[in-house]
């Protein structure tokens, strides 16, 4: 899905008027906080409800984790006693507004396994908002975009693609050909230097976009400048969950021409051990459970769970940039 260019329009007039263009202040960083105790928090979808995680390890409810005390959690940047001009923020995603300000676009994850636990993570918020559940459906699995290993959703009301892009390292990455003579080894190669064409060509005309990052941050900066229009596509990156990647990363984004919505969620991550699958990455019996201690999944993260608050941040973070149906505030 392809959006016209006069999608992309900047904020009413109405609402600088108002005096919005306070409401999201500069000099608020909402991705410094602290995670606080919130035992009546709502989910967004209740655990065990989204019919996109299938049996993924994002299913730590239906593979039998016993509590839901890591859904009990909050994060709390700076309030008025400390910042007022934080205070006035929305503090939890409407998943209703986000589909409006979506309507007739394309949002594309593009990236790791992290990635797609942000798709998926989106993907149910917004499942869940819609009142005629039967009009959000998968596209067809024959299709050369699903069998690659990458998924959509199309939210028909809303004429609404939310898509994700398997991309691991951003550049090319050449296939072993299965065939080969097993006489004449055959390495995997990562290009440095080229973006990878056929993933490149799904999420080149997004209207939102997100990606991870592992190789090749300057090739897809060049990238980015030379073959993204900004007047019509938002691009936004999820920093890495290690922290040393981070001065790489800021450096790369200081070079850019193409504006880019940096979600700086690895301070916040970082504190949450807890929301990890660990032994519940898997439906597994008490004895392969046992086995599993030895190596739990403590990279990717329960659904519901953390990825939640990283599209509240990425909500708010797109109302913040003001760019098109986001700077139309009601």
């Amino acid at each position: 899905m392809v959006a016209e260019d006069n999608l992309i329009a900047p904020p009413s007039k109405s609402s600088i008027e108002n005096g919005d263009e306070d409401l999201f202040d500069s000099e608020c960083d909402i991705f410094d906080g602290e995670w606080v105790r919130d035992e009546n928090r709502k989910q967004y979808y209740p655990p065990g409800s989204c019919p996109f995680l299938g049996r993924h390890s994002f299913e730590c409810y239906k593979n039998g984790r016993p509590d839901d005390q890591y859904l009990q959690w909050q994060w709390q940047w700076p309030s008025v006693q400390t910042n007022a001009r934080c205070n006035n923020i929305p503090r939890i995603l409407n998943g209703t507004d986000f589909l409006e300000r979506l309507r007739g676009k394309k949002l594309v994850f593009a990236g790791d396994p992290l990635n797609y636990n942000m798709y998926a993570s989106l993907s149910c918020i917004l499942w869940n908002a819609v009142p005629d559940k039967s009009r959000v459906y998968p596209l067809p699995r024959n299709t050369e975009f699903k069998s690659r290993g990458d998924f959509s959703l199309i939210y028909e009301d809303y004429n609404c693609t939310i898509a994700f892009v398997w991309s691991a390292f951003l550049v090319y990455e050449s296939k072993k050909d299965r065939n080969r003579n097993v006489l004449k080894p055959e390495r995997d190669v990562i290009r440095l230097d080229v973006i990878d064409k056929l993933e490149s060509s799904v999420y080149s005309d997004a209207d939102v976009m997100l990606k991870a990052y592992k190789k090749g941050l300057t090739t897809w900066r060049k990238w980015i400048d030379k073959n993204i229009d900004s007047n019509r596509t938002q691009v936004v990156f999820r920093g890495y969950s290690e922290t040393h990647y981070v001065k790489i990363l800021e450096k790369t984004l200081q070079k850019m021409k193409t504006p880019v919505l940096y979600l700086n969620v690895s301070k916040l991550s970082y504190y949450r051990a807890d929301a990890h699958p660990s032994v519940y990455a898997k439906n597994y019996t008490i004895q392969e459970r046992i086995a599993a201690l030895g190596h739990q999944d403590c990279s990717h993260w329960c659904l519901p769970g953390v990825p939640d608050t990283w599209k509240e941040l990425l909500y708010i973070s797109l109302l913040k940039a003001g760019k098109g149906t986001f700077g139309s505030r009601n």
